[in-house]
């Protein structure tokens, strides 16, 4: 039978200090919880996706990937720690419910802790060993890493050799079944009052360790044990988009999914190491960005504000912050690449858009560049600052239908930079030529045609934003537009994910739109034949994934099985492509405002395309073109690489 409190005097104590630990717990707990309930939420967090729960947070699914070693120390972490907690309430329940862990259940018990202990100290030693040795420079290592690992260890490390010392004085049956601690217990010498002492000071440095561990959970960064799986089990479902006139009802700043975020971060660095702006040394980092938010959040809206002296020093704190820091807002090209590679799936982009949104709502530190262009979509439907040419020349000596009534199945959407840049021009024409070859029904708007609307979107001028969506929407019902192309990522994410978004928190009841970007209706024709390529096309080429179009529509399959088809091309990946590809930097905004950084993203990019040897860096996106071929020019990379659209290099081998 498991014995309980073997010679272990003042128990009176563990008790007392047993209620303390908790009582920490509980109201550590209870600040998170009163703090999640400040922030404004939706009905979609009543909907937890089970399978996230079980393949993401229990399993750690992402945390796995591209990092094995990661997975494995967590796996042992998480799953020791989970055995060993619940092996402590068992014996709870053995003392004071019910007698249960006797004979033979008791031996099994006593072999499942044992190894439960072996795996929680062996994923403590490798999450010590990746973060200060062989990761070391790529990590963070606060005092606060070295405190959580410090105390795990010591629980892990105490837990054993209390067993090794009770084993060597009280030998029993379970110890052919501790393989740990009968092996520990050979360190002890035979029974004696020394020895028993010895025991006796374990237990209680033990007992310390573990309460202290309970009574901290929640002011470490463990608590993302419990963040974590919720942002997880939340971060599938869409985020209804706030209209103006909810923004006015004085809401929190932040949504319930934010504060939550907030608080699964476990500071991996992932999403640093894979933000490209990070990369090109311009000053944000993603992981200190959601950092700074969760210390601005925990000061802003914790209960404890209602104590003045508490509330005097948080808002001092607040000040000297000044986050949201709006030079750094406007840094991010809203790629994904952090949220890509988030283990917890934090979007740093979605809580960067909610900010920039304040910012400009509030009028403060907008890049005036960026001011003059959102002038431009209000008063010229494009950013560009003057009006669109009339009649389109993209458009000119095209056989197009006009859009809408039955008269085309497709509506054309070039967009609002295609019209105000020639080299645009010549890829939309490729493109269309080369859909309509393969029998694709198009139509266009004309030189009448709006702006989608991303631009504005992105930079947080939602209200604008708002304004165009109800427009836009109004002018596809009236013409009776159901399927729309583009040749623009960003046209086409926001037309399909932004609009139906945007029209639900509106109350309209918005037309049923396909929206297709080019390479997906390319590549249906191409592989049903429709599209035929009779010419050779001897290029070594590399294609570049743009954000839009991979991280944030999913689509990295249909640029390649174009390529694929066409004769004599060879096509090479770079080292971060598809999911992980690399951001041109034309995203977000930034290409309507100046960023300085020790590098230009796009340069970057250049330059690993050219290490694979290619001669053609193929893109399928307005924006990575006009980056890429800039970057081209400035890397010094003239004549070794060129830069070609998907279609352009398509439309060489009909």
């Amino acid at each position: 039978m498991r014995p309980f409190f073997w010679n272990i005097p003042l128990v009176w104590l563990f008790y007392l200090l047993s209620f303390l630990a908790l009582l920490s717990l509980g109201l550590g707990l209870a600040l998170h919880l009163f703090r999640w309930a400040a922030g404004h939420r939706d009905e979609t967090y009543k909907d937890l996706s089970l399978k996230s729960l079980i393949v993401d947070a229990a399993l750690g699914r992402r945390i796995w990937r591209d990092d094995p070693l990661a997975g494995l120390a967590h796996l042992g972490l998480m799953w020791g720690f989970a055995v060993l907690f619940a092996g402590t309430l068992l014996l709870g329940v053995h003392e004071y419910i019910w007698p249960l862990l006797q004979g033979r259940l008791y031996l099994i018990y006593a072999l499942v802790l044992d190894l439960s202990g072996l795996v929680f100290l062996l994923g403590v030693v490798l999450a010590a060993g990746r973060r200060y040795v062989w990761r070391k420079g790529l990590m963070t290592a606060t005092f606060e890493d070295a405190l959580v690992l410090a105390l795990l260890f010591g629980v892990g490390l105490t837990g054993f050799l209390v067993e090794g010392a009770r084993l060597a004085q009280n030998p029993g049956p379970e110890l052919a079944w501790s393989p740990a601690g009968a092996l520990l217990a050979k360190l002890w010498a035979e029974p004696s009052p020394a020895t028993l002492a010895c025991y006796q000071a374990l237990w209680w440095l033990h007992a310390l360790l573990g309460l202290g561990l309970v009574g901290l959970f929640v002011y470490l960064k463990l608590f993302h044990a419990l963040a974590a799986p919720l942002n997880l089990a939340w971060a599938d479902r869409p985020r209804p988009v706030l209209t103006i006139d909810q923004r006015e009802q004085d809401l929190p700043e932040f949504s319930l999914g934010h504060l939550v975020a907030f608080d699964a971060c476990t500071q991996c660095n992932r999403c640093e190491l894979a933000c490209p702006s990070t990369a090109a040394r311009e000053g944000l980092s993603p992981r200190d960005y959601v950092l700074r938010g969760r210390k601005y959040a925990r000061l802003k809206y914790s209960r404890l504000n209602r104590l003045s002296w508490y509330a005097g020093r948080a808002a001092r704190l607040l000040k000297q912050d000044s986050f949201p820091e709006p030079d750094l807002a406007w840094l991010c090209t809203t790629c994904r690449a952090c949220a890509e590679v988030c283990p917890v799936l934090i979007e740093p982009v979605s809580i960067i858009g909610h900010l920039r949104t304040a910012i400009v709502e509030e009028g403060r530190e907008v890049p005036l560049l960026l001011t003059k262009a959102l002038e431009g979509v209000q008063k010229y439907q494009n950013p560009w600052l003057k009006p669109r040419p009339r009649p389109a020349a993209w458009t000119e000596g095209l056989d197009l239908k006009t859009a809408g009534d039955g008269q085309a199945e497709w509506l054309y959407f070039a967009g609002c930079t295609v019209p105000f840049d020639e080299r645009l021009v010549g890829m939309v024409r490729a493109g269309i030529g080369l859909l309509a070859g393969g029998g694709a029904d198009l139509g266009a708007l004309g030189p009448d045609e709006p702006c989608c609307g991303d631009m504005p979107r992105r930079a947080g001028e939602d209200g604008l934003f708002e304004v165009m969506v109800e427009q836009n929407l109004e002018l596809f019902s009236e013409m009776g537009i159901r399927k729309i192309v583009t040749a623009s990522p960003h046209c086409a994410e926001t037309l399909k994910n932004g609009y139906p978004a945007m029209a639900a928190a509106l109350g309209l009841e918005a037309p049923d739109l396909e929206v297709r970007h080019y390479t997906e209706l390319a590549a249906g024709l191409v592989l049903e034949g429709k599209i035929r390529f009779s010419r050779r096309v001897d290029k070594r080429v590399t294609f570049h994934d743009p954000c839009y179009l991979g991280r944030h529509l999913g689509i990295y399959q249909a640029p390649r099985d174009i390529l694929g088809r066409i004769p004599g091309v060879t096509m090479v990946e770079m080292e971060r492509c598809r999911e992980k590809s690399f951001c041109c930097g034309g995203g977000g905004g930034r290409m309507w405002h100046e960023v300085r950084g020790e590098t230009s993203m796009a340069e970057i990019r250049a330059q690993e395309a050219a290490r694979t040897g290619a001669e053609v860096l193929v893109t399928a996106c307005p924006y990575c073109l006009s980056m890429l071929a800039d970057a081209v020019k400035t890397a010094d990379l003239q004549g070794r690489l060129e830069v070609m659209d998907l279609m352009e290099l398509a439309a060489l081998a009909v």
